[in-house]
């Protein structure tokens, strides 16, 4: 039975719908926007970015393996023909995923970047392949970005109904965060109360949702805040907030060092995810000439009171492995951007990229003894820890995954597919490496 699984690139760049039929549709866009530099309040900003995000298409494009499934974002033809701070918003994040629902950020704005700063959040449904949008919360001199992946979207109930939660840094100190609420039933943003002390340099690398209650904010340098909305979510006015640290005896850094934080770039070497109903963190440490390089797999206790390690699966096991042999012509390459498959305990997926130190003749570089890095070639590897199982996925000659991944399951979306073949252009990623009729 194959083992299925879709990874996501977080960056969501736009493209074209086709053009409009009967003519006149660039002049209706084009007059909803005039008069647009002649806005004064921010509400106005906001509210035509929010009008222009309502013009917006989606479809999700699945790959096979190794190649990374993708979300489309599709703006009008008439694109050129609104005003240039419109025109500035041209692709768009993937912030988090809940079941069928993704969460993006669209644009460059982020909480405290600016009133002029034209942006906002899109819900994609993958069961609708629709999308809906959600205004950019309003500037103010007191909250500021706490991190690129900080918004969390939480399905709620069975009705297509959901959470967005962005969690923010509070003016001027940056020493405590808050949260912003919103509910798709009861439209608007709401600032909870609570506020939590958070370590300095605090960034949240990725979020996701626990449990159908409980939102998180991850800094895989420094830990994890929860916000608990308690039974049903029914306590939305006092929700309970908590900090949790990473495991004791994993390597820590200092996360307000920025060169820790820019340069170590943790997506690279740790991840975290909730598997099935427990909360994993995945780490990388170790030195690749020793023996003790590892993978290392953590559990967080169900009251949330400390981590234990579930699985430790050294990589020398990868290396030596057949189907990394006869698949790949690397040597003992390290893995990097850990995935843990959300719905398959112990299995985790890595990249293995390829690289090569090359020697520019003069008449390129300019002057002799030039040196340079030269991608090769790129593998995506599954990693049955359980079953001591290594599944090496056919190599790419693009280096495609250079950046955080999102692992999503799509079996809700699968069934939609099925219901409605016609709405969306898509076929699974499963590991065996071909391609399934929905």
């Amino acid at each position: 039975m194959g083992h299925s699984i879709v990874l996501f690139g977080r960056v969501v760049d736009f493209s074209f719908l086709e053009p409009a039929t009967g003519g006149g549709g660039g002049e209706l866009i084009c007059s909803a926007w005039e008069g647009i530099y002649g806005l004064q309040s921010q509400q106005e900003l906001r509210d035509a970015g929010t009008e222009y995000m309502g013009t917006f298409k989606a479809s999700a494009v699945i790959a096979d393996p190794p190649q990374l499934c993708s979300l489309r974002i599709l703006v009008p033809t008439e694109y050129f023909s609104v005003p240039p701070p419109l025109q500035d918003m041209h692709f768009a994040r993937i912030s988090s995923a809940d079941r069928h629902l993704f969460a993006l950020r669209a644009g460059d704005w982020r909480p405290g970047s600016g009133m002029m700063d034209i942006g906002g959040y899109l819900i994609y449904d993958a069961c609708k392949d629709s999308l809906s949008v959600v205004p950019k919360l309003l500037e103010d001199d007191f909250h500021a970005a706490i991190g690129c992946q900080s918004a969390v979207v939480m399905c709620n109930g069975d009705d297509g109904g959901y959470f967005l939660a962005e969690l923010v840094w509070l003016r001027p100190k940056y020493s405590q965060a808050a949260i912003w609420l919103w509910k798709s039933s009861a439209p608007g943003w709401s600032l909870n109360p609570a506020h939590l002390s958070l370590p300095p340099g605090f960034c949240s690398s990725l979020s996701f949702s626990y449990r159908g209650s409980i939102l998180c904010w991850v800094d895989l340098l420094g830990g994890m805040v929860m916000c608990d909305l308690g039974k049903d979510c029914s306590n939305l006015d006092r929700p309970e907030l908590r900090f949790i640290q990473l495991p004791k005896d994993c390597p820590s850094y200092d996360s307000s060092d920025l060169c820790n934080r820019y340069h170590l770039c943790p997506e690279k070497f740790r991840s975290m995810a909730c598997v099935g109903d427990t909360i994993k963190f995945v780490t990388m440490d170790g030195n690749v000439e020793e023996q003790g390089f590892a993978l290392t797999v953590y559990s967080l206790l169900p009251d949330l009171s400390d981590w234990e390690i579930s699985s430790k699966y050294n990589v020398e096991n990868i290396w030596a492995n057949e189907s990394y042999q006869s698949t790949t012509s690397m040597a003992k390459i390290p893995p990097s951007f850990p995935v843990l498959s959300t719905h398959e305990d112990g299995v985790i997926y890595l990249v293995f990229t390829d690289l090569t130190v090359v020697d520019d003749p003069p008449h390129v570089s300019g002057w002799t003894g030039q040196r340079r890095v030269v991608f090769k070639s790129q593998y995506l590897v599954r990693v049955d820890i359980e079953n001591n199982k290594v599944h090496c996925y056919p190599p790419t000659t693009d280096c495609s995954i250079d950046d955080y991944l999102l692992c999503s399951d799509f079996s809700a979306y699968r069934q939609c597919v099925q219901d409605h073949p016609r709405e969306i252009e898509a076929t699974e990623m499963v590991a065996s490496g071909k391609r399934m009729k929905l």
